[in-house]
């Protein structure tokens, strides 16, 4: 979910309502930290190319990012200016998040690529023309303190043989996949790049085909997914994201067209 994400929110949530926000402010001042709230800095900025910006991150106790699910939340500061505020433990353990003035920019990245052993987590983020998180990534924030909630979203689904597909924001999702799958695992792999030579650079450890669709030649995405010929298994898994109304038919395709069992299948929106 570069994933997600993009540059979009993965999910919204909504701000604490002024009212209640106003009686909560001494509490999350006081109170203890989210109880799934790390901290790291950034330590590099990198521009991989006109697509896609990379972070490379550094905290204490990144290793739980690693295992289930492939995301996280990253948080960061609205006002620079401003004393950090970030979100406290509420009641239940939900998180209590600061109110409109010292709101935090929070969305969904994948973790592209996780080292446990050094708390390392890089983090490649779609740029979206005047998205507020790449254009924050693109001020090159090194040494900057951030959040990161999570891991949050789906992980990396079980089957013997998967179709990975998506757009430019489920790229480090799937290239993340096709590094830590099982390297028996079979399949196709469908990335929509936006030309040829604009491709993320991956090490396939899996016996998993990939190819790459552009979009300046016109390839579309949703059709080459319903193109690819299944084989009849009972260990395949079905993974797609991409826009909301993209993911919405192709879900559908899924379920009814193919059969599939929701345990078997997953279309993820990202955006739109």
């Amino acid at each position: 979910m570069n994933h997600l994400v993009n540059d979009r929110p993965f999910s919204q949530i909504p701000n604490l309502r002024q009212g209640v926000a106003k009686g909560l402010r001494k509490s999350m001042q006081s109170g203890d930290l989210a109880a799934n709230l790390s901290f790291a800095r950034v330590t590099a900025m990198h521009i991989l190319s006109e697509d896609f910006l990379r972070l490379e991150l550094q905290g204490d106790d990144l290793a739980r990012f690693a295992e289930g699910a492939l995301h996280f939340r990253l948080l960061r500061q609205r006002h620079a200016d401003r004393p950090a505020v970030w979100p406290r433990r509420g009641e239940g353990g939900k998180p209590l998040w600061p109110d409109n003035d010292a709101q935090l920019v929070h969305r969904v990245y994948t973790g592209r690529q996780v080292d446990a052993d050094r708390n390392r987590i890089t983090v490649d983020i779609y740029r979206h023309a005047g998205g507020p998180t790449s254009d924050w990534a693109l001020s090159n924030p090194v040494g900057e303190r951030i959040g990161l909630i999570g891991p949050v979203g789906g992980g990396i689904p079980p089957g013997g043989w998967m179709l990975l597909a998506g757009d430019e924001t489920a790229q480090p999702a799937i290239l993340r996949m096709l590094e830590t799958l099982p390297p028996e695992t079979e399949g196709e792999a469908l990335i929509l790049a936006g030309a040829p030579g604009r491709e993320g650079e991956v090490v396939n450890r899996t016996g998993i085909r990939l190819r790459w669709l552009y979009r300046d030649r016109g390839d579309d995405l949703s059709a080459a997914v319903r193109a690819v010929a299944l084989p009849e298994r009972d260990d395949s898994y079905l993974w797609f994201a991409a826009s909301k109304s993209e993911a919405r038919d192709i879900r559908e395709y899924f379920r009814t067209s193919l059969g599939e069992d929701r345990s078997r299948c997953r279309a993820s929106g990202y955006w739109g």
